[in-house]
């Protein structure tokens, strides 16, 4: 029976790992790391829903956006068209029964994983990792 090949992309609340695999084996010398990960994205989400007239900083608040984080945001296969249809907004259901419309950051939120300059970190990004860990 034949091993498995192929890469492992971890990215959890405050790290992303890349692990190629060969033959089932992780080759140690090109695992990828960037500490750029889940929190960064829910704190730019933060940022970003700021923008749009939401503020939500307190501590509490910061779980709110972590679940909107983690139901709402998306990765736009084509930012451009997306950005287009600025019209296509989400309402999402606050804990105390308030609406809270979101537009655009929830597709601008996780581009910190490809671009972490975004927020101020000299990381390669996803892409980058995985290219150089393969």
């Amino acid at each position: 029976i034949g091993r498995t090949t192929g890469v492992v992309l971890d990215s959890g609340d405050g790290v992303t790992h890349v692990v190629p695999i060969y033959e089932g084996f992780a080759v140690d010398h090109a695992i990828g790391r960037m500490d750029v990960a889940g929190r960064d994205v829910t704190r730019w989400l933060r940022l970003l829903l700021r923008k749009e007239g939401t503020d939500l900083h307190r501590t509490s608040e910061f779980e709110i956006v972590r679940e909107i984080k983690e139901k709402a945001c998306y990765l736009a296969t084509n930012v451009v068209k997306e950005e287009a249809s600025e019209n296509d907004k989400l309402i999402y259901p606050l804990p105390d029964g308030s609406r809270l419309e979101i537009g655009a950051s929830r597709f601008r939120a996780p581009e910190v994983l490809f671009r972490p300059e975004l927020i101020g970190e000299e990381w390669p990004g996803i892409a980058q990792l995985v290219n150089d860990s393969i």
